[in-house]
């Protein structure tokens, strides 16, 4: 089983029975966690967060500064509140980020961390069972920049964790004022396109390298379950100029 549905098994156990997965500490983790302590991070926003699968895998292995999880649906945001509500150093904000201030549709799927605003490249639809929409939900949308100097400080030093599948350029788009200001971005990024409009790896890499960020560190994610193709990755990019 690949890694990618071992993933989306471990959130359905977690979301539906409470079972607790952990997952092994990769190289990918490990690097992370160094790159944490290197940047003296102290606060992370989790942009989304889903129902908080980042926020506890990041506080599980020793993180102890400010979370500040982004999601915009309904009833995914009740859950991470819920859960959030537990942990002081935990915050969480119903929106979602983008290159406007505003509201728009998102499309919600069965298997909730598949939600996006985009909608799937037709050849995609059904390659994972669950891998399709089934309603739309209006959601509130904010650039970073529009908000960022209330979320932080001058002593601010910030991780910028994207996972909105496919929807991570405009988000980036509506944060180029705060880029300067952010030490470590993690995203989700595509090899093939998988949802329409988004931009994959290559372009990801050279529009970020054009703001001072260098690819650092990466780890599959998700591959086509028949023909075993890598479709999708995590990436980490540290800032290397000041």
């Amino acid at each position: 089983m690949d890694i990618k549905v071992l993933s989306k098994l471990q959130r359905l156990l977690n979301n539906t029975f409470g079972v607790h997965v952990r997952k092994y500490p990769t190289g990918f983790l490990k690097s992370k966690k160094v790159l944490i302590d290197q940047e003296n991070i102290n606060i992370i926003l989790d942009v989304g967060a889903n129902v908080g699968q980042f926020a506890e895998e990041t506080f599980e292995f020793g993180y102890n500064k400010k979370i500040i999880s982004f999601e915009p649906i309904s009833t995914t945001f009740k859950t991470l509140s819920t859960k959030a509500q537990n942990h002081n150093h935990w915050e969480t904000l119903q929106l979602a980020l983008g290159n406007f201030d505003g509201t728009t549709e998102i499309n919600v799927s069965p298997l909730s961390p598949s939600s996006s605003i985009l909608p799937f490249v037709k050849d995609m639809v059904g390659v994972l069972p669950d891998l399709n929409y089934t309603t739309k939900e209006v959601i509130q949308v904010k650039k970073l920049d529009s908000i960022f100097k209330q979320i932080t400080d001058e002593n601010s030093n910030v991780f910028l964790k994207i996972d909105t599948q496919g929807f991570e350029k405009p988000i980036l788009e509506g944060s180029i004022h705060s880029l300067q200001k952010i030490k470590m971005i993690q995203l989700e990024m595509s090899l093939v396109e998988i949802y329409e409009g988004e931009i994959t790896l290559f372009d990801m890499v050279s529009f970020l390298e054009g703001y001072g960020f260098r690819l650092w560190s990466m780890e599959p994610t998700f591959y086509h379950p028949t023909s075993y193709q890598l479709l999708q990755l995590d990436a980490i990019f540290i800032r290397t100029n000041p």
